[in-house]
């Protein structure tokens, strides 16, 4: 996917999917499934299983923010994009 088509798509996504660019913010420094659980719950998020966090995990990788496999490292893409996501009139604080 081509960089601009890929950031479209991570804005896109940031307005509509709960804890996507906290996601992405997150992950360099926090990769145990259950810590980034707790992360989400932290954020309002009633998840009781990783399952969601795996989803958010499998998009970045096809997007090209992230690497495949067990530990997953960010691209510069990725984090490239992530201040971009998180700023007020974007992120999850503000809906």
């Amino acid at each position: 996917m081509a960089d601009e088509s890929s950031q479209s798509l991570a804005v896109y996504l940031q307005g509509r999917v709960k804890f996507f660019g906290e996601l992405l913010q997150a992950l360099p420094e926090t990769r145990a499934r259950a810590d980034l659980l707790e992360k989400a719950k932290s954020l309002g998020l009633f998840w009781t299983s990783p399952d969601q966090i795996h989803r958010r995990i499998t998009w970045f990788t096809a997007s090209g923010f992230h690497t495949s496999g067990q530990r997953p490292m960010p691209r510069p893409l990725g984090r490239g994009i992530v201040d971009r996501l998180l700023e007020p009139e974007t992120g999850l604080h503000d809906q």
